[in-house]
């Protein structure tokens, strides 16, 4: 079973949960980079919050790719305003998956997966999503559970 893991991080903190998934289930690893960086952390802010506003998406600097060779594909991101990055929305709209699964997961301060997931949806239209993740405060503890799920599940497949 081919796997691949795709993410987002600004600080570290995805591509740290990205880098464990791509050493425990042997998964190709890919970051995906903005067209035009964010800068500093006010800088971000700012303008992640008139991407929202006015229904702007960013571009990704990330070359659009045939993914679906894969059969599972881990998406990972932060949240921001949210939802997930709009330059990851760009990357993976312009990508192909065919009916590759798609295992999201993301870190946020206190947000929720779910405004992403229905996102998710809306980008990969025929991928299937499943056992999507979101750490967080509350849900930090839920991890090991996570990648338990995550190795029963892929060894079904």
């Amino acid at each position: 079973m081919k796997k691949l893991v795709l993410y987002v991080s600004r600080t570290g903190t995805t591509e740290k949960i990205a880098k464990e998934l791509s050493t425990k289930f042997d998964a190709d690893l890919i970051k995906i980079l903005p067209e035009k960086e964010y800068g500093s952390y006010f800088n971000a802010l700012m303008r992640v919050i008139i991407e929202k506003v006015v229904n702007e998406q960013a571009a990704s600097g990330t070359p659009y790719r045939d993914f679906s060779g894969y059969d599972v594909v881990f998406v990972g991101f932060p949240i921001w305003a949210g939802d997930m990055p709009t330059f990851l929305q760009d990357f993976l709209q312009n990508s192909t998956f065919g009916g590759t699964k798609i295992i999201p997961f993301a870190t946020s301060m206190i947000s929720g997966i779910e405004t992403a997931e229905k996102t998710l949806k809306r980008v990969c239209p025929g991928s299937t999503i499943i056992e999507p993740y979101v750490c967080n405060k509350k849900t930090m503890n839920q991890y090991p559970n996570w990648i338990m799920r995550l190795n029963s599940f892929l060894k079904y497949l």
